[in-house]
């Protein structure tokens, strides 16, 4: 683009360099407005809807809600170019330790909370929290 080998390579204009700045400034207060509400972020809630589709897949693969699940999940990363074989593999595997994940998030989750409580409470500012 223009002689130069990558986009990297471009020279950041002030005007694009202040909207990332702005846009990051926004998104920093966003996310320690949800932390303060304890509102889950999207992370939380992916979690909790492939935590949710794997138990129910383990508990009982017949079942025709956790069937089609798995059927679409699994043909979404086939069509995006993943293994066939591989991904059904994993799919299965992660649906036999579902439970003890959910158990180590819940455990990390407490953890947090009581950070955040222990912070609060001794007015200390509390470092940013570690991605989840």
């Amino acid at each position: 683009m223009y002689g130069y080998g990558s986009s990297r390579e471009v020279p950041i204009t002030k005007r694009r360099r202040y909207r990332l700045d702005k846009q990051a400034e926004t998104q920093r207060k966003h996310r320690s407005k949800l932390r303060t509400l304890c509102a889950p972020d999207r992370e939380d809630f992916g979690r909790a809807a492939l935590a949710y589709c794997l138990s129910l897949y383990d508990r009982n693969p017949d079942n025709e809600c956790a069937a089609s699940m798995h059927r679409g999940i699994c043909g979404l990363l086939v069509v995006l170019g993943f293994d066939p074989g591989e991904v059904h593999r994993r799919y299965v595997a992660m649906s036999e330790r579902a439970s003890a994940d959910v158990k180590k998030w819940q455990a990390k989750r407490k953890f947090e909370l009581e950070r955040m409580s222990h912070a609060a409470n001794s007015g200390a500012a509390l470092p940013p929290a570690d991605n989840k």
